[in-house]
């Protein structure tokens, strides 16, 4: 039955085309053409190469994404060891500056708790008076006290210098307190031969003698002050920009 239908079929076009049956058989039984071969092929070949390129994206996507990542990780190593280096120099300085205010306290048997004795330690609202730096300042025993040298001028006594103390004091002092010290050459000698003197942070042991209030005029720009007169007994740089912690009370 279908080779009936199928030997109509190739009647039916023989008729319509004006060819033999022969020939339509002969074209029906040709191989495909190169183009039609080569065609999915190509194709094929198109969609390997984007394939690949997808691949190449993503591995270089990860290569950058990894190289990002190393670049964060080596920011926060470095800016790790900086802070480290940084705590380890402060902690330097402050043990430094500690143990040359040890010294000092045991060398001149001297106080380095008076501040504690201030009426308005702590507690910046209560004024403080010229009576109460007396009674803490005035004492039988040196002090020690911490700051910058301010200036160093004859004190018209034989070879000695007047040295002028801006101090920084723990409980920072308002009106701040200055001290006017009578020091032998060698003291003065040694502080003019500081590189840093300008800015050098010291320690002092001193003998304070008296202490008065320095008003200054209504239309000045620099505030009222206290003025301690002594005598300076020594003066040592610590390496650091504020005072240490107090330090253990003197041997016996």
């Amino acid at each position: 039955m279908e080779g009936r239908e199928s030997a109509n079929l190739a009647a039916a076009a023989a008729a319509l085309s004006g060819k033999s049956m022969e020939e339509i058989a002969k074209a029906g039984q040709q191989e495909p053409s190169s183009e039609d071969v080569t065609q999915p092929a190509e194709y094929r070949e198109g969609k390997t190469g984007i394939r690949l390129k997808n691949v190449g994206r993503f591995i270089l996507g990860i290569l950058l994404l990894g190289g990002a990542a190393a670049g964060i990780a080596f920011w926060f190593y470095h800016a790790h060891e900086v802070k480290l280096r940084e705590a380890e120099a402060e902690t330097a300085k402050e043990e430094y500056a500690r143990s040359v205010v040890a010294e000092m306290v045991n060398t001149w048997h001297a106080d380095d708790h008076w501040e504690k004795s201030l009426p308005s330690q702590g507690d910046s609202s209560q004024t403080l008076y010229t009576i109460d730096l007396e009674k803490a300042l005035i004492r039988d025993r040196p002090l020690i006290a911490f700051g910058t040298v301010d200036d160093v001028s004859k004190s018209g006594q034989s070879e000695n210098s007047i040295i002028s103390i801006w101090t920084e004091t723990r409980a920072n002092l308002s009106p701040a307190l200055r001290l006017s010290l009578l020091s032998p050459p060698e003291i003065a000698n040694a502080i003019l031969g500081q590189k840093d003197r300008v800015s050098e942070m010291f320690v002092f042991a001193v003998k304070i003698n008296s202490v008065e209030k320095i008003s200054m005029p209504s239309n000045s720009s620099d505030p009222d002050y206290f003025l301690a007169h002594g005598v300076l007994y020594s003066a040592k740089p610590i390496d650091d920009y504020k005072p240490p912690a107090e330090s253990h009370p003197p041997t016996q």
